[in-house]
């Protein structure tokens, strides 16, 4: 079992010593699975005792459903940094999904993902991921009505009715990554950009949008 470096098994504030615990954790559920990590292995990572877990957090699904909001505040970080000054919402997001093909990272929240959707009968699990699910929503019908704006996406649609797309790419690869791995995983930017072609107006014979 991996235990902690004598650097970490020190006294930390209190929000230093959970976002530790978040961080640890994070890897050890991507890595083992929810059954298959202990929390008594996440404290010898984190370089606490159990009971310092069970402060921070009330149960391990607490703390695992704590790691997919993280994650998701990651992720909306990330893509927020993507979108920001690009002109074309749609190719901004598009960039920023390949980077789950490639991005270590963002390919462990993937799998985060994936294993809690079979964990959704667990309630604080299932109540983290329907906020974590209404934010992603928001976001991506944000980026699909701010392209229709722009002339960038297709103006027949209607933004609430597609914006689960976007959320389903991540789920995409989480799901071809878990079967498949890396090669599998590589087939991602194809679909990704099959999806974005259907999104965009439509071209003209001359060459122009519609």
């Amino acid at each position: 079992m991996a235990t902690a470096p004598a650097s970490l098994r020190q006294r930390l504030p209190a929000g230093e010593r959970r976002a530790l615990i978040l961080e640890v954790a994070r890897t050890l559920f991507a890595r083992n699975g929810f059954q298959g990590t202990g929390t008594t292995e996440i404290a010898a990572a984190a370089g606490c005792s159990e009971p310092i877990i069970y402060k921070h957090f009330a149960s391990k699904q607490a703390l695992f459903a704590a790691v997919i909001e993280e994650c998701a505040l990651e992720m909306r970080g990330l893509l927020d940094e993507t979108l920001a000054g690009h002109p074309d919402p749609l190719e901004a997001y598009a960039m920023f999904a390949r980077r789950f093909v490639s991005e270590p990272r963002l390919i462990e929240i993937t799998r985060l993902r994936t294993l809690a959707l079979s964990l959704v009968h667990e309630p604080v699990i299932h109540e983290a991921l329907l906020r974590v699910s209404e934010t992603m929503r928001g976001r991506w019908t944000e980026i699909l009505e701010e392209g229709q704006r722009r002339g960038t996406v297709r103006e027949d649609l209607v933004a609430e009715h597609v914006c689960l797309l976007g959320l389903g790419v991540s789920l995409t690869a989480g799901y071809l990554q878990a079967l498949g791995g890396d090669v599998a995983l590589a087939k991602l930017p194809v679909m990704l950009d099959t999806m974005i072609a259907l999104l965009r107006p439509p071209i003209k014979q001359g060459g122009d949008s519609v």
